[in-house]
């Protein structure tokens, strides 16, 4: 009776001193913004930058948070922020783990959360539906915009943010003042959400075409009908690599759409694709991971998990990380394929891996969180 009267009050501390805690985000946390936090073009186009990691999957720390995720987690100011399944963002300290709060925002964050400095973008949905800019000092809203059904983080150039809807347009806004400079309707769904290379916004289509605009105009620069449904992100390097539900891949010419290669696998892909300067690689539903040589497509190896695919895999340094839904999480080394290291969940992992150069980043489906190093 003694020890249930302890885990009971164990229980009703833990609820009022930590996942209640409110946010509050102060000055002196300010960490300015780096490539690894600054969400300019996808999060799978990490590779080239600089990383601390060795490929360790040892556990660096371990917490939980009380809402399943609904959304991709993020890096940002020196946080990671979870989108949690009823309705509130929860954030965690980089630097030593520290659960720094929740904030509610009424809504599912089902695209996640950008951050630039002190700014966070997010979609929320679905009865509300609207794109918030939320400042972090005040927790309140810079400016919010009536967007229905955003798919895919947004995607920020400059001062401009781009972001898309399941309906199939394409918005271009003011990041500051979250006026709308462009938009552009599309005859398709977009699930997945926008690319950017520099000047140009790539725009994936379930009807199979990937549109291209000019970013600062919105006009349109090409359309390429790849015949099958478009469901990810494209990664864009010297050329737009892109995966098809049907188990195609494309490289595609990134400035007159022209395909160079394609490939066709037995399994539908619904992740988007990791490049670095010399492969691109894959991930599909059959649980196989492939690196593809960028030049031509020739398969260079391939790793087989023991559960399908749909988190996105991400570059980090020498490896390629990705979780399976077969429970483990892996690092491969993603010259040979062969395994670095895995470590084994409880509960599978749906949303990518995100990494700031020195840890590896996780939430699993039942709410652990966990950073993950050498």
């Amino acid at each position: 009776m003694i020890l249930r009267i302890f885990f009971v009050s164990a229980l009703v501390i833990w609820l009022l001193t930590g996942c209640t805690k409110k946010f509050k985000y102060n000055r002196t946390d300010e960490i300015p913004a780096t490539a690894w936090q600054y969400v300019r073009y996808n999060q799978q186009g990490q590779a080239a930058i600089p990383a601390e990691y060795k490929g360790g999957l040892n556990v660096k720390w371990e917490t939980g948070s009380p809402e399943s995720p609904i959304g991709p987690p993020s890096l940002g100011a020196g946080m990671l922020i979870h989108s949690g399944s009823k309705g509130k963002l929860f954030f965690y300290s980089l630097s030593n783990h520290k659960f720094l709060g929740r904030l509610k925002i009424r809504g599912a964050s089902q695209a996640g959360v950008v951050t630039v400095d002190s700014l966070a973008y997010l979609a929320v949905g679905p009865s509300r539906n609207h794109l918030v800019c939320l400042n972090l000092f005040n927790q309140k809203p810079l400016w919010r915009a009536s967007l229905k059904d955003v798919t895919g983080q947004p995607i920020i150039l400059e001062n401009r943010l781009y972001v898309g809807s399941a309906g199939g347009d394409l918005h271009c806004l003011d990041r500051l003042t979250g006026e709308e400079i462009w938009r552009k309707k599309m005859p398709a769904k977009s699930l997945a959400g926008p690319s950017l290379n520099d000047s140009l916004v790539y725009f994936p289509c379930d009807n199979g075409e990937l549109r291209c605009f000019n970013a600062l105009t919105g006009d349109s620069v090409f359309t390429t009908d790849l015949r099958q449904p478009l469901l990810s992100k494209a990664a864009v390097g010297d050329r737009i690599y892109i995966s098809g539900a049907d188990g195609g891949f494309f490289a595609i010419d990134k400035l007159n759409g022209q395909v160079v290669w394609k490939s066709h696998f037995d399994w539908p892909i619904w992740t988007s694709p990791a490049v670095d300067d010399s492969a691109v690689y894959i991930a599909d539903n059959g649980g196989i991971v492939r690196a593809l040589n960028k030049r031509d497509g020739a398969l260079l190896w391939e790793f087989k998990t023991g559960g399908v695919v749909i988190a996105s895999p991400i570059v980090v340094g020498d490896f390629l990380l990705l979780a399976s839904l077969d429970r483990f999480v892996y690092c491969l080394n993603k010259r040979t394929g062969i395994m670095n290291s895995r470590r084994e969940l409880k509960s599978e992992i749906r949303f990518p891996l995100v990494s700031d150069g020195r840890g590896i980043y996780a939430v699993a489906h039942d709410g652990s969180i966990f950073c993950f190093g050498d």
